[in-house]
Parts: structure tokens; sequence; C-alpha cells
């Protein structure tokens, strides 16, 4: 094997690696979200699902777009409160922010890029 098989071998194995990387966040590393109606996450193993899903009767109500923040985390599972522009005598009730783990579905720590997405009930 000459020296330019080995360059774009090393070359090859380099670039998966670091494509393989650029998809991993740590869960805690993330400090808020921007979630639209008309997108869908991203993933590794699971299909993508819409960003927001609206659960209940209000549901003719869903805001476009919820802007998620973390306010706390207990150094595993963050304590997110959403936001959005609604009509006043609207707000949320039960909020889930679902992301994909990394490394397996039970990852708590690491994160796939771009697989967030909030279930929501409307009150």
């Amino acid at each position: 094997m000459n020296i330019k098989n080995i360059m774009l071998m090393l070359s090859l194995i380099f670039t998966t690696m670091v494509v393989g990387e650029d998809n991993r966040m740590l869960l805690s590393d993330v400090k808020s979200l921007t979630l639209h109606a008309d997108m869908v996450t991203t993933g590794n193993r699971a299909a993508p699902i819409e960003q927001l899903t609206c659960l209940g009767r209000f549901c003719d109500k869903s805001p476009s777009m919820v802007q998620c923040t973390n306010v706390r985390s207990d150094g595993l599972v963050p304590r997110w409160e959403c936001k959005a522009v609604m009509d006043k005598s609207i707000k949320f009730g039960y909020v889930n922010v679902q992301c994909e783990g990394y490394d397996s579905p039970y990852d708590n720590k690491y994160i796939y890029t771009g697989s967030c997405g909030l279930k929501y009930r409307l009150e």
C-alpha cells in the first residue's frame, strides 16, 4: 500500500469520526430550544416526529413556534419552561420535552442534535 492510499484511508477515518461527533450534544449544555409546528425532528434510530405535538381540547389555539428554556437541571434531567405568543386566555399546562438519546434510547447524558420535540396541553 503506497503513501497516497494510506493518507486517503486516514482521511476517510478522520472524516467519519468528526461527522459522527457533530451530531452528539450534552443534554446539560442545551439551554434553550426553539420548536416549530411545521418542522420535524432529526433522529438517529427513531423516525422523525413533529417538533410540536398538542394534546387535548384546545389544540385549535396552538402556537406556530415555542421557545423552551432549561430553567433548572438536577444534572441529568432539565426542567423546561416553555413560552409562546398565544391568546392571553390560553396557557401551557402539561409540557414534556423529549430528546433522542445518542448512544441508546436511555442515554440521558448525550442527545442526538435536533432530536428534541415537545408534547404539550393548553389550558
